[in-house]
């Protein structure tokens, strides 16, 4: 009888994330490791490519370690396992999603300010980053809050002024 293969892993990550995946085997409604020799094969519905980890002997062992950061974001990636016997074979894949880590935007110094009505104000926010490609330009966009505790709104358009798409809320 060929071996019954099934695949212990997750069905999505973020693509930061490690990834284990743990074949199992029965032959006979039997548990089955010791003999059996492993092919594992991984693509991508993108397309994209995969790193060295992905690839020789690594691909030859029972488990498939894939470290952090080798996966494609926004893609499915299939993995698909052959355990054989020398006689017979048995073969299982599992689809996971690896989903992008979002953004961080961050803003130097901190998210808030306070400054008088007569104090400029800079925000730099190149400390900002994608998680997933160190390398990637980010475009910004800059929105403007008012928060006046009286509920005036008196000169509030002047205080966001040249700040682009501005929305100018008060509290």
């Amino acid at each position: 009888e060929a071996p019954s293969v099934g695949i212990t892993g997750p069905s999505s990550v973020l693509r930061p994330e490690a990834v284990t995946l743990e074949p199992s085997v029965t032959v006979c409604d039997s548990p089955l490791s010791a003999g059996l020799t492993w092919q594992w094969t991984v693509s991508a519905a993108n397309g994209a490519s995969f790193g060295s980890a992905l690839s020789g002997t690594a691909l030859q062992q029972r488990s498939l370690f894939v470290p952090a950061g080798e996966l494609p974001s926004n893609t499915t990636v299939t993995f698909q396992v052959v355990a054989s016997d020398g006689e017979q074979q048995g073969t299982s894949s599992l689809g996971v999603a690896v989903s992008a880590t979002p953004l961080v935007a961050a803003i130097v110094g901190g998210a808030r300010v306070s400054r008088g009505t007569t104090e400029a104000i800079e925000i730099d926010a190149s400390a900002s980053y994608d998680p997933d490609d160190a390398e990637a330009s980010l475009s910004y966009q800059w929105g403007c809050t008012l928060a006046h505790p009286t509920g005036n709104a008196s000169g509030a358009v002047d205080v966001c002024t040249g700040v682009g798409d501005a929305a100018v809320v008060v509290q």
